[in-house]
């Protein structure tokens, strides 16, 4: 198949058409495609797949995480596994005319998109990198998909946002997305597209927003909260709305753990630890009586020491030079009819 012939009769933009045409015609191992939120990456990929299966090859998906991994495997049709999982798997036997394309590739650490290059060289595969260097980066140390466009890789760049359809709202949007972050609210606010209400009537206002969807739409809804207190005053509201209209049934309070975040280093001085905290032992530690995984709550501490007391009721007093996980506990309460997709929202429901 002439690839270019090819993309002609296709619905693509230029800067989709270009993409693919690069990653049909390229002779280099690796190449990254750069493309902004909404800019249909997925759509272009799904024309290079039709050009790449023509063509005799294999395409695989893999993604940072497990459910950009689903997402890319629904949406293309294609194996699509994690990152972390290729990574532990043994190599098999070289495949010939294996494509990978690796989706949010900006949250790719320095050491695990050097360890899948490395993969894909012994396995002789194509890599195509997909993401957005103005989006999340990586939790671990590097960022490798910018760092591997300014050293030159060659990059596809899909700058025209598709997502946003109303004209005036498609100017802001572009804007904020080249980086024009003062211009895109300027426009917005000239839209009349920012609405200013005080802290308790936003709470009011995103729990209506979310009690009046469908149940299919409360499923694709995402909540964003701006801080710890605004996440629970907006989950309880919610609950709450779900309890008017009768969705909610019977309920239980249950025990949630919630990690302090604690550095090695503040894990090392009991002025860090609260009454009622959690701590778990990442190992065996016999002599001071601990067990690898087990909990022990925090029911008193001294200057230098903790009194621990673990489920069946033992209470010791310990140092804390010892490897641990730190809980806060705190209790929640849930009820029947709360599906998985809403106990999922709670957890989601979180700081930004």
């Amino acid at each position: 198949m002439n690839a270019k012939l090819y993309l002609e009769n296709t619905l693509l933009n230029s800067g989709q058409r270009q993409a693919v045409e690069l990653a049909a015609t390229t002779s280099d191992q690796f190449i990254a495609w750069q493309g902004v939120a909404g800019a249909g990456k997925t759509f272009a990929l799904k024309e290079l797949k039709a050009i790449a299966f023509s063509a005799g090859y294999i395409i695989k998906g893999f993604a940072p995480s497990s459910s950009a991994a689903k997402v890319l495997s629904e949406e293309l049709e294609i194996q699509s596994l994690t990152v972390a999982r290729l990574l532990v798997t043994e190599p098999q036997e070289i495949e010939p005319n294996q494509i990978w394309i690796v989706d949010e590739a900006s949250l790719l650490s320095a050491k695990d998109a050097h360890a899948l290059l490395q993969r894909a060289t012994l396995l002789q595969a194509r890599v195509i990198l997909v993401g957005d260097t103005r989006q999340l980066s990586a939790v671990s140390a590097g960022n490798p998909f910018k760092s591997l466009q300014q050293a030159g890789i060659k990059t596809a760049h899909l700058n025209e946002s598709l997502r946003q359809k109303d004209p005036k709202l498609k100017l802001a949007v572009d804007l904020i997305a080249d980086g024009r972050i003062e211009a895109g609210f300027e426009r917005l606010e000239a839209n009349g597209s920012i609405l200013s209400i005080d802290s308790f009537s936003k709470i009011e206002q995103i729990a209506n927003d979310y009690i009046v969807g469908t149940p299919e739409q409360r499923l694709k809804t995402l909540v964003l909260a701006g801080t710890n207190t605004e996440r629970l005053a907006l989950t309880q509201a919610i609950r709450d709305k779900l309890k008017d209209e009768g969705t909610l049934g019977e309920t239980a309070t249950i025990t949630q753990l919630q990690t302090k975040n604690l550095s090695i280093v503040q894990m090392r001085f009991a002025h860090n630890f609260q009454i009622g905290d959690v701590v778990m032992p990442t190992r065996d530690y016999k002599r001071r009586g601990l067990e690898k995984g087990k909990l022990y709550e925090v029911v008193g501490r001294t200057t230098d020491k903790l009194t621990l007391r673990s489920d069946n009721g033992q209470v010791m007093d310990v140092d804390t030079a010892f490897e641990k996980a730190v809980y806060q506990s705190h209790q929640i309460e849930i009820a029947v009819g709360e599906s998985p997709a809403m106990e999922e929202k709670r957890s989601a429901i979180g700081t930004t």
